[in-house]
Formats: structure tokens, sequence, C-alpha cells
């Protein structure tokens, strides 16, 4: 008899027809030794393993010899259990699978008692049947099918009696999910048999899913068979075709077919599958037609079963027979001339499995627990809970009912002998009350986590070697929790760590202090000072107020605005400055120097050396100046100190220094590497020269371009009035830490008019080599002026030459001839023309080095859209020669030279743009020694390092020599003995596709001969199970994965007994436009080539991805062709010549090629992708034609009449992803009669898709967290991988919120108390802006309380106590705990309380009054010094060295209500009327109308959006964005005051007639305001409610975003949304956003399409009377009618371009798109409508386009493809 236990993984691949495989089966022979295993089976080759690895007992019996001989092998040996009353075995599987599962017993009186045993079967916590070996029957089997609700299985033997259970084989099979289904239950097989008079039973390998069938036959059948093997058996059953070659009917041919059983019990529910197909050839006048009917249960009527293909019909419900049994017939109908006939049946009972296990959560923590302290209690095994009787010993559970999941609620592990520390594995029994680990030998702390188990109600650790501190945490929860800790055996553990007295400290003498008595005088009266200084000078922008209950504000002299101190004195700056310790750099201005504000922010500090008057009004200039201007590529001011002679400008810190030093060459790696992020270091390793100096690449240098002219357009058309810099210069181009460029230094910045006026006059200044000659011969000031200086950064950037060399043959870099060899010196030139007025804009050179960037980043110079935060699309080629460039043909030598340099530089790099460069791959030998690294690899000639760098656990293996390869990456290893997850932390590009490669080599390292299983992860997701045993110790992973961060995280999870091991990791970039996914990455299943031979698999470098082509397996159907000629493979794909130069056909040329795979689902989607070239030279007659065809579940993939190129590379995929009919994947390749030649093929690839759904944490909690680690040096085996999820991994210390596996988890607890931590309080803790508890207690940590704390808005508690802090408690803290922050400070000696201060005080009173006569004394002296010399002549430089009140000038912008009252002329006209309350016409000074927003009482604009839109608007600035004038903020007054727009808003126009034209200003105008918020600002914003309304109009027409209190900032990078509550105007409302809460910056271009569509159309957003009510809906209605008519607004007249307003309307359409993923960024809509303008003028001029000088104009070539296109168009 034959018994199987199977579980299956299925992924085979085959090509043409593969045979059957086993993966994924799980056949155990019980008691087989492990040294025998595995082995074959005789009689069906099927692959037996021992079954030691899955259960705990150690007991093998023998059967007798006798009785062995007549079983097959697996029966030789069995398992028994003497010991416990239930023992299990432990499977993994896979979830929702429906399985197969046959269990098979032989008792074999391996005893020599002969007394056979019965006991009870158990499939988890259910019983599954009662065996009993006696009666004479001492073999039996047990086989069930059944869908599984976990990924673990048990399968229980339940002693019952005095005999032991034992136990045979187990087989498990996976059926497909959607055969033998049920309503509920699972099935028991009561007989399955086809109809033949043979004897043989059938199986593997002749039925897939190894069912076994019976032959049976009754003596009123008659058998008919027939020898054609080509019955299709594709059905959905997949009934094996030798039993389908035979079948049953009536003897008498006018008489029924019955078939007659009687089930077990007799009421049992049964189900029934019977399988047909016509076997015989029937005559033309012959038909086999019969009713099928199951009494009372079943009739199926006028079947007729399909000629030689299987069908399956069966009962969809359970059905019950009457007591007489059941009695099936099938009945000739009398249209048939046949019998009925029937090939083979199955039958099932139901079997109900009605209690639920155990919380897999639950189950999951306590078997790592049980692994990880390796416990081996006899009772735990099974399910932890169920069945009661069997639950584990020393373990509790909560039972509600049979459908409630029980949950672990106590764990008593005392005298247990555990060692090592406490597993955090215990936080994930989130339901544990009680918990007990007294009595062991326990090292380390106590952890924190423990605290954080809200049931956690009695915890005993008494006993044990634990060390360090009780955690405050844990004291804390004194209530509700009983704490048993005691002593520890050594005495090491003790409640609180000690600390110095504070009364110690202070018992210093009067006396003793005495030497200090002049020094503590002055340092008193200087701090006294100098907070009456702070006290008394209003710093700029000061908004002071407090919130009342309601959310107004009470007082003015109090405020919740953030207000950043721009200015700051003298002493101020020393301090942050360290007292000038760190120069940065110094020049003719003085010297810039590092520094430090409120402990927590870098900035840079540049000390004017100089004070004339000179120096003090460019000083003056650059301060209003960029008080005034906000913009990402600007560098931001933080303040100024403007003190008597003392005059400093602080600038946010920009880590990379200048252009300048990096293109100079003296920009060392090894003295910044410290501070440094690893994205940034690589960027340095990746392009570092001789002698250890930073060569910037060419995409480097062009992003760089493209940053520092995004900030000089901003200051020319974004800035009112514009500004000219007057000094753009390399060194004045500063890279932050991302090296993203800003412009600085604006001491000499002017702005300059608009309008008629195109010039101002006045004193040249600028820097000699970049000043623009025309300027410096005229006098006149143009923007074009930076322009020309601009050019020369760019001619600096190509070449890395000095501006000026007088050695050179021409001292000026743009007098050199350098022509036609790279658009960027075309735009360079174009920049540095003689006249202002052959020079481009900033507009258009912007633009243009976008093209180059984007050509750079493509590597191949195909425009692809680029959805970033400047995305924009371009057809142009970065490597095509313009005709003015083709005329620059006069070179001289040295410039001949330089070109020549450019060249080489230029069409080197873009011609391997189409090849990724290896030195951008990473390779990592994993467990290679750094001293080792780096190496060259011999086969592929790349560059391999050590991965030591990039994990922090793991130990290093070698294999053993026997099992060492050629491939040097497979001689070491790195396995992880420690910890459950270990993960290696990569850099890489967000949004780039990556080919990731893991390879594994066992190579019995340890000396044990076990393989290991494990799984990996990337990120949060799982990717993949490494199954090396059933893989023969060898494994390779791959997969095709676009991360959405720059840091990838690869994981390898220990997931049994053995330990996870890697050989090597490597990751290739690949091209965008390969291997496109909709959703999902891609797991190679199999890539293939034609070869007539085996050797070594193609790689790098034939293959520039270094993909791994292996041969096609050999069959004697094959031919294989092949040719030397090369074959043009330059396609996005790039195959090697050596895989694209071979082809194979079939011999027989009439049959079709055939490609075939298998999928572990049928739910799994597949892509495939073949590789075609004609390769034969054919004849004049000849054709080679073919169609391709796939047939899947779903829909089916064809190509009709395919040929084949000649000598050239064509790739053919399916586009959408396709899943498989059943299992098996086909593709076919049919000649078409039009053929002479049979169809080939070269290559093929095929790859499922995985879906990664879980969201990684929010990258910026993220990047905090690894900075506190690292600040910290925390060292700890599970602060691996994502901080969060998967939640079972998340690390010690840190609970994180969790809404969905969509949204990015959020930190919002740190607990690091007892960690060792020293230092300061890290700054980058306020980057968890989540966070609402805060434990650093019991550490080591000096310096003061950080006054950033107080700004970390969710935090509700911070425990500091216990560490060495000193200083004050910030004032700021002190009123939040007023709030209810709960604050602990206790066991810092030398932090000053509020009353210690006060103390300290009265202590130095003392000694001050004693010495309070000498200070008088030199307080006389002083004063009679100034008095004689305030009467000597003094000059103005001297003068100003006297303290002064700054002259900068700076907007008064908090204004009383009284003033409010006074500008409107109490309130005298009213503008507009809304929700919020009344806007009033008012009037500053007499001159400068304004508009004044009076919130009302009931408004529906709250404190929160009043106060955001202030602090907003106090930020940015753009000439199309309303500016915020000033505000009220008194008591219950709230105003908000406006620059006035003398037009109104939009909404009022659309009424009336307007040019269109005009029209299309305002949507440039408004598209750009709305690009800065997105693009421009620091952070970006969202303005959340873009409507007509808020679209206000100046004098002038140009048109304003306004009202922002509703305005966000958005996150950048890894993280594209933020969850926010839904705010906005029904109508224009993001539909996305509504529905999932995520803010983005699309919401924002949703609402600006429905906007476009207001202004087209002239209707409102919302009309019931409409055909459709909403706009964007009725629009699209008349654009798929083509009713261009219809849309546009009569208004108009008919006076418009259609082209136009169709492009608009396309671009209106693309912005509300359904997905935000569709709608394009504002920078592209930018442009679309910027392009649309100058149609618009040209047409309205008579065709004569305006001058491109001007601030609108572009050229571009924008496309958003088809899918926005209306078909009328």
């Amino acid at each position: 008899m034959k018994n199987h236990l199977l579980l299956a993984i299925i992924g085979t691949f085959a090509v043409i027809v593969g045979a059957q495989t086993q993966e994924g089966f799980i056949s155990l022979d019980c008691g087989l030794p492990l040294d025998e295993s595995p082995y074959n089976n005789s009689f069906n080759g099927l692959t037996f393993s021992s079954d030691s690895n899955f259960i705990q007992t150690e007991k093998i019996g023998k059967v007798d010899k006798d009785v062995f001989k007549r079983f097959a092998k697996q029966y030789g040996t069995m398992r028994y259990f003497p010991e416990g009353k239930r023992n299990c075995y432990s499977l993994d599987v896979k979830r929702g699978t429906n399985y197969d599962m046959v269990v098979s017993f032989l008792y074999g009186n391996y005893d020599g008692l002969n007394r056979e045993p019965s006991f009870d079967l158990y499939l988890g916590s259910n019983k599954w049947a009662r065996v009993d070996l006696g009666a004479g029957q001492m073999e039996q089997e047990r086989r069930s099918y059944t869908k599984l609700k976990s990924n673990s299985l048990d399968i229980c033997l339940v002693k019952t009696g005095e005999t032991f259970p034992v136990i045979s084989a187990i087989e498990i099979r996976p059926l497909g999910n959607d055969i033998y289904l049920t309503k509920s239950g699972s099935l028991a097989l009561f007989f399955r048999d086809y109809y033949s008079t043979s004897d043989e039973q059938i199986r593997y390998p002749d039925d897939v899913y190894d069912r076994v069938w019976f032959p049976f036959f009754h003596s009123g059948y008659k058998q008919i068979t027939t020898n054609d093997l080509n019955i299709s058996n594709t059905d959905t059953y997949k009934v094996p075709k030798t039993a389908l070659v035979s079948a049953a009917t009536p003897k008498n041919a006018s008489e029924p077919l019955l078939i007659t059983w009687t089930p077990r019990p007799s009421n049992a529910e049964v189900y029934l599958y019977m399988h047909f197909a016509e076997i015989e050839a029937l005559e033309a006048n012959q038909t086999r037609e019969f009713n099928i009917i199951l009494k009372g249960n079943f009739n199926h009527s006028g079947f007729s079963p399909p000629k030689l293909e299987l069908r399956t019909l069966y009962t969809a419900a359970p059905v019950q027979c009457d007591s007489e049994g059941c009695n099936l017939q099938l009945v000739k109908t009398p249209n048939s001339t046949l019998p009925p006939l029937i090939n083979a049946i199955e039958v099932y009972t139901v079997i109900e499995f009605p209690q639920v296990e155990t919380s897999q959560n639950d189950v999951a923590a306590i078997k790592n627990i049980q692994a990880t302290y390796q416990l081996r209690e006899i009772s735990w095994q099974g399910d932890p809970c169920l069945p009661r009787d069997f639950s584990w010993e020393n373990l509790g559970c909560n039972y509600t009912d049979a459908s409630t999941q029980p949950r672990i609620t106590s764990l008593d592990l005392s005298k247990s002998r555990l060692t090592g520390s406490i597993t955090p594995i215990l936080q994930n029994l989130t339901q544990l009350q009680e918990l007990d680990l007294s009595n062991n030998s326990l090292s380390g702390p106590i952890p924190t986590f423990l605290a954080n188990m809200k049931s956690l109600s009695l915890l005993n650790l008494i006993g044990n070697n634990l060390t360090g501190s009780v955690p405050q945490a844990l004291l804390d929860r004194k209530k509700g929790l009983v704490l048993k800790y005691g002593r520890s055996r050594k005495y090491f553990l003790c409640r609180l760590c000690s600390s110095p007295t504070a009364s110690t400290e202070n018992a210093m003498s009067t006396d003793a202090s005495r030497p200090f008595l002049h020094q503590n005088l002055l340092v008193v009266s200087s701090n006294l000072s100098y907070k009456f200084r702070r006290w008394t000078l209003a710093d700029l922008n000061t908004l002071p107020s407090t919130a009342t209950v309601d959310g107004r504000h009470a007082s003015q002299s109090e405020s919740s605005f953030l207000s950043k101190k721009i200015r700051f004195t003298y002493a101020e700056v020393q301090e942050m400055t360290y007292n000038l310790e760190r120069a940065l750099g110094e020049g003719g201005f003085g010297v810039v120097y590092y520094g430090c504000v409120n402990g927590n922010q870098q900035v840079a500090v540049k000390l004017l050396s100089q004070s004339s008057s000179q120096v003090y009004k460019h000083f003056k200039a650059e301060v209003e100046l960029l008080m005034r201007v906000h913009h990402i590529n600007l560098v931001s001011l933080v303040g100024y100190c403007d003190e008597g002679e003392n005059l400093a400008l602080i600038y946010e810190y920009m880590p990379n220094g200048g252009l300048k030093q990096h293109l100079s060459g003296n920009w060392k790696i090894i003295s910044h590497f410290k501070n440094y992020e690893n994205d940034v270091l690589r960027l340095y390793l990746n392009n570092t020269g001789k002698h250890g100096r930073f060569s910037l690449s060419w995409e480097n240098r062009v992003r760089i371009a493209v940053d520092a002219a995004l900030g000089l357009e901003y200051l020319h058309t974004g800035c009112k009035p514009p500004i000219v810099h007057r000094d753009i210069k390399s060194t004045n181009i500063l890279l932050d830490q991302h090296f993203q460029a800003k412009l600085a230094d604006f001491g000499l910045s002017r702005s300059f008019p608009t309008g008629n006026e195109t010039h101002v006059s006045t004193v040249v200044a600028g820097t000699p080599g970049y000043l623009d000659p025309e300027y410096y011969q005229t006098n006149w000031l143009t923007e074009k002026s930076d322009i020309y200086s601009f050019g020369i950064v760019l001619l600096e950037l190509i070449s890395n030459r000095p501006i000026i060399q007088p050695s050179r043959e021409k001292p000026h870099l743009r007098n050199y001839d350098i022509g036609s060899v790279w658009k960027a010196i075309e735009i360079a030139m174009s920049c540095v023309s003689p006249s202002s007025t052959g020079r481009p804009n900033m507009s258009r050179v912007a633009n243009d080095l976008k093209e180059c960037l984007m050509s750079e980043e493509s590597r191949v110079g195909e425009s692809q859209d680029m959805e970033s935060q400047s995305s924009m699309y371009y057809s142009r080629d970065i490597s095509e020669m313009s005709p003015k460039a083709r005329k620059l043909a006069k070179y001289s030598l040295q410039g001949l030279l330089l070109a020549l340099f450019i060249v080489a530089f230029g069409v080197t790099s873009h011609l391997i743009q189409a090849q990724p460069d290896p030195n951008d791959f990473i390779s990592l030998d994993c467990g290679l020694h750094p001293a080792a690294s780096p190496y060259t690899e011999p086969l592929t000639k790349l560059t391999y390092t050590s991965d030591a760098n990039f994990t922090q656990g793991g130990q290093s293996g070698r294999v053993q020599k026997i099992y060492e390869e050629d491939y040097k990456p497979f001689t070491v290893l790195r396995y992880f003995p420690d910890g459950i997850r270990n993960c290696y932390n990569l850099k890489v590009t967000s949004g780039t596709k990556y080919l990731i490669k893991a390879l594994f080599l066992y190579g019995n390292y340890d000396g044990l001969e076990t393989a290991p299983k494990f799984d990996m992860y990337l990120g949060p997701n799982i990717w993949t199970t490494v199954d090396l045993k059933s893989s023969l110790g060898q494994g390779k992973e791959e997969i095709i994965h676009i991360p959405k961060s720059s840091s990838l995280q690869i994981c390898l999870v220990k997931t049994g007994k053995t330990t996870p091991i890697i050989s090597a990791l490597e990751l290739r970039s690949l091209r965008d436009d390969t291997y496109v996914t909709t959703n999902g990455s891609l797991k190679l299943l199999k890539r293939s080539y034609a070869s007539d031979f085996l050797g070594p698999t193609i790689r790098y470098p034939a293959d520039v991805y270094d993909r791994e082509w292996e041969q096609l397996s050999l069959s004697f159907a094959f031919n294989f062709v092949n040719t030397s000629l090369n074959i043009n493979a330059s396609t996005p794909y790039e195959l090697p010549q050596e895989v694209i130069s071979k082809a194979v056909i079939n011999k027989n040329v009439t049959e079709k090629l055939t490609y075939e795979w298998t999928m572990d689902d049928r739910e799994d989607q597949a892509l495939i992708y073949l590789h075609f070239a004609e390769i034969q030279t054919l004849r004049g007659n000849d054709t080679r034609e073919f169609d391709i065809a796939w047939k899947g579940k779903d829909e089916n993939f064809t190509i009709s009449a395919y040929r084949p190129q000649k000598l050239q590379l064509e790739t053919l995929y399916n586009t959408s992803p396709m899943k498989c009919r059943f299992l098996g994947c086909t593709v076919e390749l049919v000649m078409t009669q039009n053929s002479t030649l049979p169809p080939m093929v070269n290559a093929m690839e095929a790859y499922k898709i995985i879906e990664f759904p879980d969201a990684e944490t929010n990258p910026e909690d993220v990047a905090a967290v690894q900075n506190v680690r690292d600040t910290y040096e925390i060292s700890r085996t599970d602060w691996q991988g994502d901080p969060c999820v998967p939640q079972m991994f998340k690390w010690e210390g840190i609970n994180c919120s969790y809404t969905n596996t969509t949204i990015p988890p959020r930190i919002i607890s740190l607990h690091l108390s007892s960690s060792g931590l020293e230092g300061v309080i890290a700054s980058s803790i306020q980057n968890l802006t989540h966070l609402q508890e805060l434990d650093l207690s019991n550490n080591n940590l000096s310096g003061e309380v950080p006054e950033f704390l107080a700004n970390m808005e969710s935090l509700l508690i911070i425990n500091l106590g216990w560490n060495s802090l000193t200083g004050p408690i910030p004032q700021a803290l002190r009123d939040r705990e007023k709030r209810g922050l709960k604050l602990t400070f206790h066991g810092n000696p030398n932090l000053c309380l509020s009353d210690s201060c006060n103390n300290n005080k009265k202590k130095v009173l003392v000694p001050v009054i004693a010495s309070v006569a000498s200070v008088v004394a030199l307080i006389a002296l002083l004063a009679l010094f100034f008095v004689f010399r305030k009467k000597a002549p003094v000059s103005e430089a001297a003068t100003r060295e006297l303290p002064r009140k700054s002259s900068i000038y700076s907007k008064k912008k908090r204004f009383t209500y009284s003033e409010v009252v006074g500008l409107t002329d109490n309130f005298k006209r009213v503008l507009g009327e809304g929700g919020f309350g009344v806007v009033y016409h008012g009037s500053l000074s007499g001159t400068e109308p304004v508009a004044v927003k009076v919130l009302s009482e009931s408004s529906v604009q709250g404190y929160k959006e009043f106060k955001a839109e202030v602090e907003l608007l106090l930020r940015v600035h753009h000439i199309n964005l309303v500016s915020l004038v000033g505000y009220c903020d008194e008591g219950g007054h709230l105003a908000l005051i406006y620059e006035y727009m003398a037009n109104g808003d939009l909404k009022q126009h659309l009424s009336v007639y307007y040019n269109v034209a005009l029209s299309q200003h305002k949507y440039v105008f408004v598209s750009v305001g709305l690009e800065y918020l997105h693009v421009g600002c620091e952070p970006p914003m969202v303005h959340r409610d873009v409507k007509s309304t808020n679209i206000l109009l100046d004098d002038r027409f140009v048109a304003k975003l306004a009202d922002f209190g509703l305005s966000r900032s958005f996150c950048v990078g890894a993280e594209t949304q933020v969850a926010t509550v839904v705010a906005g105007t029904p109508g224009y409302l993001d539909p996305e956003y509504y529905q999932t809460n995520w803010l983005n910056e699309k919401s924002d271009v949703y609402s600006f399409g429905i906007v476009l569509m207001e202004m087209i159309t002239n209707r409102s957003v919302i009309e019931l009377t409409r055909e459709k009510a909403h706009i964007a809906e009725w629009v699209k209605i008349l654009i798929s009618r083509g009713d261009l008519e219809k849309i546009v607004d009569t208004n108009l007249g008919g006076d418009y371009d259609s082209n136009t307003v169709w492009k608009i309307l396309e671009l209106a359409m693309s912005c509300v798109s359904h997905s935000s993923s569709d709608k394009p960024t504002m920078s592209k809509v930018v442009n679309v409508l910027k392009e649309c303008l100058i149609s618009e003028n040209s047409r309205i001029k008579g065709g004569q386009v305006q001058d491109d000088d001007s601030k609108n104009s572009l050229e571009l070539n924008v496309d958003f493809g088809t899918q926005v296109t209306p078909d009328a168009r």
C-alpha cells in the first residue's frame, strides 16, 4: 500500500514538455535514521526524508521482517511514542492552500508484543480520527483534504490507553485552490476508483497530485478502452490519463449504470466527483447522452462526455443519502444511441473541525521563546492552549468560546534553567498577565519593554544573575503591576543607580570662593546684562500671545506662534561658535566659523572683519534680502549680529562647502567622513580621484547646475521686485549634506525694475572673470548680467579649469572656441553672449539644463517622464549638435585641446549611458575579512568587497574544500547564530530599478551536514523562503525591485533550528524602461537561452546588467542554430551576443514550439519575455512567420504573424501580468500557413509578480532613530532592519503606531533607559515628530536639557532621571508640564531645578556684595575715560564702533486691534464676506492699500488655521502668492492684513467676457505660485484649498494664490504623503485624498485641474441640473463626443485656438486622474501652460512670437501620452 505526505510550493519551470517534479512535496519516512535520508522510492521515484527534524521524541522501531516484505520501504521503520500524552509533528505549510494529507500506520509487531495499538489522531486542535490497528488490522491510513488557516500544521498522536501510538509515514500534497471546495469543514476520502478490470493502482507520477486511484469493476458493467493516450486532462482536477483510457458502461445497454455505497456514519455529508471522457470513436449517427441522478440530491440532465477530453461533474454542496445508502444512476436519454459511461469517481465525507486554534501571534511568540531557551518540555508540542486537556504545562490561556481564539495570559518558566538575557520575544505575548522567570540563570539588564506590556500584572524575576538598575518605567508602573525582583544572586541588581547628593557639592565656604570673587561677579553681571538686553530689545517678528481655553489668545504679550530669533548679540555669537573655535573658511570679507544654535541647529557664522560704511551697506542689503525671500535653492539666513563694530551673518550650515572646493580638488575626503550620511559617503567613494580627493561626476555637475539655475530663476521671476544677484561664481554656490546646491552671498544683490524699464544704472560690482562685460562697460544692470556669470560657472563645471589663467593662449574660458561637443557647452556659450539680448532668460537655462540632466540620468539620451520635484518631459537628444554649434570651427591650439577633452568626456559619457557602470554595482562577498577586501573576481572581473560594514552581526565561515567552486564568493560565507533577524543595510537610489541577487552555498561549513532553511525579507516584507536542504546546499534568489527609499534592508530571519547563511549579495541597477510592471516586484523563475552544449552560465561582462543566462534543457526534439555574425542588440534589454546569436527550433518543423513552467498558486501572476533575432540566412522564397499564444486563466496574450527581424534583437512581452490556467503556464509558437520555416526563439525569461503590501516605517523616523543609534553607538542585535515592521521584529525599546499595511508606521515611544548612553541629548530625537514617550533615564547623559524637547508637540512623557545633566530646565518645558506633560528629572545632582536655582543665587549673594566696592571703582574709571574720549574728534569708522541701533529695515508685522480699527477707518468699506468673517479695505500710512480679513467669533477658520496661515506667509515669498502685510492677535480679535488685490477674485470675473490670452496668463501665474509651494519651499507645502475664489487678481490682472489657512507641509524622499484630517472645498477636493486621508502635492494638482475646467467652461463646479453634476465628469463626457464648442465658454465668441484649448483640456483631465501617480507634477503643468501661452500669443500677434527673453517664454516638447488625449482630437 502506498501512502504519501506532500507540502508543496510549486515553482517548476520547464521548456517544451517538462516532466512532473516533486518540488514542494513533503514525504516523511517516520523513524528513518538521518544517515539514511533521503532516498528515492523504487516504485514511483518519490523522495522520502527522515522525520527527525519535525518531532521531539527519538524512539524508533523496526517492523518485523516477515511483515515488512509485503510493504514499501517507508514502512520498514516507524516511530512510537511511549512518553507524554500528546506528541506532535510541526510542519511549515502555506496558509490558505488546499492540501491532501495522508498519514499511514503499520504496527508490524515492532515490539514483539503482538499488541496492536489504538489512539487518537488530531489535526491542530481538532480531533481528526480514531486509529485502531487491532482486530487483525495491522496497517491503516488516514487521508483528508483541508484548506489550512495558518502557516503551521500540527499533526498530533494522542495516547488514549495503555498502548503506544505509532506512525509510519506522513505525506502531504498541495492541491489547486479551486478544486475540492467545501461549504465548510474538510474532506475525508471514502473511496476513489477508476473503472477498469486492471489490478494496478495509479498514483504519482501519473497523478500530479499523487492521489491513489484503485481499479474497480462490477459484474453488471461492460469495459470499454482506448489506446489513444492523447486524452486532454487539463481540467482543473487533472485526473491521470491512465485512469481515463478505460470506462464502464452497463452490460445491458438499455439499463441505467448503477453505483451504490453506504457512508460511515450513515448520516454523513457527502461530496461526489465524477470524471468523464468519451473514449470511443462515434459514428456520425451515434450519440451518447444520459442523465445523472443521485436520489433526492443531484440531477444533471442531457450530459454528453466530450471526445477525448476530461470533464468533471460534482456536487457543489454536501448531500446526505437516505438510510438505505447512496444510489447514483446514469440513465440513457431517448435521444441517445449509446449507453452511459463513467471513467472514474471520488466520494468524500465531510469532517468538521469546529475548534479554532490559539492566536497565531501568540503561537509564533511562544515557539520562538521555546527555541530561544531550548525548552524541551514533552508537553510543549502542538497548539499551546487547545484542546484544554493537552494545553502546555506552566502556561495559562483565556477561553471565551469555540469560535474565539484563545490567548496566552500566563507563563511560568521558573526553575527552567534559562540562560542568557530576557528575550524581547516575550513582548509579543500582548495579552500576558503573569510572567514568572524566577530562579534561573538569566543575565544582563532588565529590559524596558517589560514596562510596555500593558496587560502584565505580575512579574517575578527573583533569583537570577540580572545586572544594572530596574527601569524607571517599571517602577512607575507600581500601580497595577506586582514587581518582584528582590536581589540577584550576585547582588548586581539595585533599585535605582546611586548618585552624589547635592548637599555635598554645595558645602563650599565663602572663604573658599574668594579667589574666584571677581570672576564670579563679572559672570553674574554679564548674565544679568545679557538677560536684560534680551528682555528689552525687540527681536524681528516676535509674536507674543497665549492661547485661552477655546483656542483664542488672551494677551498681546504672549504667543503660540513659531517665531525664530533673528537678531543675536555678539555674546551669543561667541557662545554659538564656542568662542570662534572652528574656522570653516576665510576670504576678503573675514572668517566663517562653525556654530550651533539652540544646541541642535548647525550654522555657519560669517564674521565680517571690516566695519567700513561700504561693508555695512552690503551687510544690510544681504540681511534685508534674505529676511524677505525663501527658496530651497537659496542659502537660508538663520540670523545676524549688528552690535557696534561686530557684524555677523548666520546661515544654515552647508557641510559640503563650496562648489569651487570640489572643482579644485581641495576638498579632502578623510576630514569629512565623520558626519556624512552613507549615501554621501558612497558618492565620495564612487568619485574619488588620486590622493583621496573628490571628483564630481558629470551627472552631479549637471544636477548642481540645475539647482543653481532654479535658485537664480526664482530671484529673477519669483520675487517682487525681481532681484539680480550680481556675484554669481563657483565659490558662492554651496552644497548641503545631500549635495543640493544653493546660492549664497547676497551682499551685492540689487532689485531691478519690471515693465517698460529694462535696466537700472548702478556702480559696477562683481568678481573679475565672472563679471558681465556689457554691464562693466555701460553700468546698466539687468538680470542678463547674472546669466553671463552663470554661463561662466557652467564652463567652469564642464572644464574644471580656472576662470583666468595667464599662461593660457587666451586668458578667459569664454574665448575658447569649443562649439558643438555638448549641449551644456551650447547653453554656456549662449549665456556668455557679448550682448545681453542674445542671452536666454533663466527659465530657459533651467529647463535646458533639466534636459541635460534627464538625458544623463536615462543613460541613452531618451526622454522619460521625471515625476520628481522638478519633473519635465523632453524629447531632445543630448548628443545632437545644433547648427549654431557646427559653425564654431575656429580653434586655437589650446582651445582645440580643451574642446577635445570635453568631446572625450562628453561623448564617452554619452556612449556609456546605454550600459551601467560596473563601478556602480554593489558586490558583497559575505564573510570576507576586511583585510582581503576588495578583490577582482576572476570569472567576472567584477570588484567584490567585504560585507563587514553593511551588517551588524554574523560570523565568518569557510566552506569545506570539497565544496569550493571557481566562483570566489562561494569560498567563505556569513552565518548568523545570534538573534532572529539580521539585516544588511544598503544605500540605494530611491525609485531606481535594481536586479538583486542573493547567493548561498552551505558547503558544510559547520561540519553538521545540516543545510539551513530560513526566510529572507526585503524591508518589512517577506521575499522568499530559502531552503538549502531541498536544493542540495546551494541556492540563488533573484528579484527585480524598485526601492521606495534610499535605504534598502535585506534581512535573513531564523525560522527553525538551523542558522541562516549567505555567501554573496549583488545589486545591479537596470534601466527604467526594462522589466516594467504595473505593480509589485519580479521574482525570477527561469532565464534561459538556446545552446547545444552544456557549459557555464553567461553573465558579466558579456551581459552588461550581469544577468545570468542558463542553457535551455537539451532534448532530442530540438535543433540548435547559431551565427557568427554580429547582431544588433541595442535595445533596452541589451542581450549578450553569446545569447542572441543562438536559437532553438523543433526538429519536426510542423510541430509547435512550446515553453512551459509552473506557478505556486493559481492566483500568482506572471510576466514572460521572449527574445528573438533571425540568425539564419533565408533564401528568396523562405519565410519564418508564427503566432505566439499564451492562454491565461482570465485572458489571453496573442501576437499574430510575427516575423523575427534579421540580425536585430526584438523583445516581446505581456504588458500586464497574467494568471496561468491551473498551475501550468504554456506559451506556444505556432507556424502560420504562410511560413516555410518553423518557429524559433533565442532566449526566454519568466517572472512571478510578488506584492510587497506592508509599508516601511516613515523614512524620517527611520533616519532619526538610526542617527540616535549611531550617536550613542547602540549595539543591539535586534536594532536592525525596519524599526517597526514586521511587528514581530520591532526594535526593543521602540513602540510604533500602526494604522494599516499601506500607511507607514510612526515611532511613538523611545525607551533607552539603562542603555549606557553618554554625551548630550541627541538633537536627532526632535525629528521623531510623532514621539509620545521618551525615556532616557539611568544613563550618563551630560550637558543641558535642550529647548527642542518643548517643541515636540506629541510628547506626553519625558524621563531624564538619573543622569549627569546640568544647567536650568527650559521654561518652555515647565510651561508644557503645567499643560499635562509628565516630566521626570530626579537623580541629576547638577541640574538646576526651580528651588535650587534660587538657593544657589542666595549662596553667591555674599561674595557678590563683597566685591561691589571694587566694581564701583572700576565703573567710575571707565565713565571718566568715556567722558574724555567723547570730546575728541572721531572718524566715520570710529563712530561706527559705538553701540547703536541697527538700521536694518524690518517691516512691522504685528498690529494691535486699535491699529486695525484705524487703518480700516473703523471698518468703513467692506470688500467681501464669507464663512470666516468680513474683509475690509484699509490703508497703511495713508499710501499702501491693504485688505483686512477680520475673523468673526463664529468663523469656520479656527485659531489653528489662522496661526498656520500667519506662520506660512511670514516664511514664504513669491510674486504669485498674496503677501501678508501683517496680522492682529489680541484677545478675541484675530485679523489678517494682506496686500490689496484691486480686481477681486477669479470667480467674479468668470461671469463676464475676458480675453483668452489674459486667462492663460492667469493659468500660468497661478500654476507658478503653486509650483513654488511644491518644489521651491523647504519643506514643501500643500495649499489644500485651491479654488477660483482663492485666486485673486491685482491691478495688472496678475493672479495670486490666497488663503493659506489649510496649508500643510509634506515630506520629501521616500515618504510621498502625510496622513491628515481631510480639509478643502467640495467639488475641488481630491477624491483620493478624501477616501484615504493621505495628503500629497497631487491633491493640489487635482484642485487646479478643476479650476482649469472652470476657467475654460465658465460653468459651476457642481450643477445638479447637468447630465453629470460634477464638472470633471461632465467635461469627460463632452470630450468623448468631441464637442469642444459646448465645453468652451460662449462669452469667448469663438476667439480662441482650438489646439490650445484641447491641450489645456488634456492637461486638466490628467490633473483630475483618479490616482495621484497618474497626475502630473506642478512643474509639468507650468511648462504645458507656458507652451500654450506662447501659442496663443503667437496667434494674437499674427504668428509673431514674442521675444524669447520674456519671462514666460519657453520652448518645450511636452507629451502626456495617449491616455489623456481625447479621441475627437
